[in-house]
C-alpha cells in the first residue's frame, strides 16, 4: 500500500511533478476503491461474511488514504496559490513607477561695453577702467523627477558667470 506521509520534504509546497504523482496515486487508489466495491457487493451476495469483514476494512482503508492524499493535494494546491500571489503582490510592489522627467528653469545673460564718450579719432587709454567689457550670465536649471503620484523629486541649481569667475 503507498502511504501519504511518504514525503521527505522539508518545504509546505509541492512542485507540479509531485502533484502529478499524488494525482495519479490518488486516481489509482480511487480505482482500487471502485474494484474493491464491487468484489464486496459480489461477496456479499454470496454470504461469506468473514471475507467481506476484511474487504470492507480495506474499503475504508483506501477512503482514508485517499481523502488524506486529497487534502495533502488540496493543501499544496492552496501553498502554491499563496506564494503566487505572494510573488505577484513583490513585482506589483518593486515596479518604480511612471519615469515622467521634466527640465526647466530660466537664465539670463548682460554684456556691458562702457566706452562712452571716446570716438574713433580718441581711442580709450590702455589703463582706463572705461576700456574693460563686462559679461554676465545666469543659469537656474530645475529637474522635476515624477516617480509615482505620490513621490515627486525636485532639484535646482544656479550657475553664475560674472567676469573671469564663476559660481555655483
Amino acid at each position: 500500500m503507498v502511504s501519504g506521509q511518504d514525503q521527505s520534504s522539508s518545504d509546505k509546497y509541492v512542485s507540479k511533478e509531485e502533484y502529478l504523482k499524488l494525482k495519479e496515486e490518488h486516481d489509482h487508489l480511487k480505482q482500487e476503491l471502485e474494484a474493491l466495491k464491487a468484489r464486496l457487493e459480489q461477496l456479499s451476495r454470496s454470504a461469506v461474511s468473514q471475507e467481506t469483514t476484511k474487504i470492507k476494512a480495506q474499503v475504508e482503508q483506501l477512503q482514508k488514504k485517499a481523502a488524506s492524499q486529497q487534502a495533502e493535494t488540496d493543501q499544496a494546491l492552496d501553498g502554491i496559490d499563496k506564494e503566487l500571489k505572494q510573488v505577484k503582490q513583490m513585482a506589483k510592489d518593486s515596479f518604480p513607477g511612471s519615469t515622467k522627467m521634466l527640465l526647466g528653469g530660466y537664465g539670463s545673460a548682460t554684456f556691458m561695453a562702457a566706452r562712452s564718450g571716446y570716438g574713433p579719432a580718441a581711442p580709450v587709454p590702455p589703463g582706463s577702467r572705461d576700456a574693460n567689457s563686462s559679461f554676465t550670465a545666469t543659469f537656474n536649471p530645475i529637474f522635476l523627477w515624477k516617480l509615482s503620484d505620490r513621490l515627486l523629486f525636485e532639484g535646482e541649481m544656479e550657475l553664475e558667470l560674472e567676469g573671469s569667475e564663476t559660481s555655483t
